[in-house]
């Protein structure tokens, strides 16, 4: 078995964690298993001329650049500084909008000219989310994942990363077990509790009402199901 075979067999499922769609990696933990197998491993954080470690463009955002160099190999990697969305941070805040998918559900009140929901919860066609400006705390941590990724290159962790060229998973309104499971591995919640908190005894069984309850009290619920856990 190669070195690189050595990595990539090293079971990580338990040491991620995932957001948004995508997974993450300890760096400190990745770092210190891969130095076990590569001791004379060394990394090196881009800098421009300045001593930045990053590169702004005023309408793209931030990027930052890891190298990693061991047994004989140099792998480079590069990831933008974003948010808890995983959209790019600049210089200054900024907000975007997308369709409000609890809307479909919503029926419209003629007396308070407006669309509200089953449960009362007025609903707008769409809904808009604010993306903070970045600080160094965000471009610290960018680096860090960063390296863990760069890491990936040399097998650890790398079948984690497999699906991060496709289409992220909306998870902004849930309305299939798939995107109950993420929520599940995000939140601390389990799908057994999840599926005793509505009497299902599976996620295939939930029906729309149940996932419309979900998203319209999501915070709440998944309070009550840690509760019950």
């Amino acid at each position: 078995m190669n070195k690189f075979e050595e990595l990539y067999n090293i079971n990580v499922n338990d040491r991620k964690e995932d957001r948004e769609g995508l997974s993450y990696l300890s760096w400190a933990w990745a770092w210190a298993e891969f130095k076990k197998r590569c001791p004379d491993a060394t990394y090196k954080v881009w800098r421009d001329e300045q001593g930045k470690p990053y590169v702004r463009d005023e309408n793209l955002g931030y990027m930052v650049f890891v190298s990693v160099s061991a047994d004989g190999e140099t792998h480079e990697m590069w990831l933008p500084v974003l948010d808890g969305k995983n959209k790019t941070m600049k210089d200054e805040p900024y907000e975007y909008t997308v369709k409000n998918k609890n809307f479909k559900y919503a029926k419209f009140d003629s007396q308070r000219n407006a669309y509200f929901d089953k449960y009362g919860n007025q609903q707008e066609e769409f809904v808009t989310h604010r993306v903070a400006s970045a600080t160094m705390f965000d471009i610290n941590k960018a680096i860090m994942r960063c390296l863990t990724k760069c890491l990936a290159m040399f097998g650890l962790g790398l079948y984690i990363y497999a699906g991060e060229d496709l289409p992220t998973i909306e998870t902004d309104y849930i309305d299939t077990p798939e995107k109950m499971l993420q929520v599940c591995r995000t939140t601390g919640i389990t799908p057994d509790g999840v599926c005793r908190y509505y009497g299902v005894n599976d996620l295939s069984q939930m029906i729309p009402d149940m996932y419309q309850h979900f998203n319209a009290n999501r915070d709440f619920t998944i309070s009550e199901i840690k509760k019950g856990a």
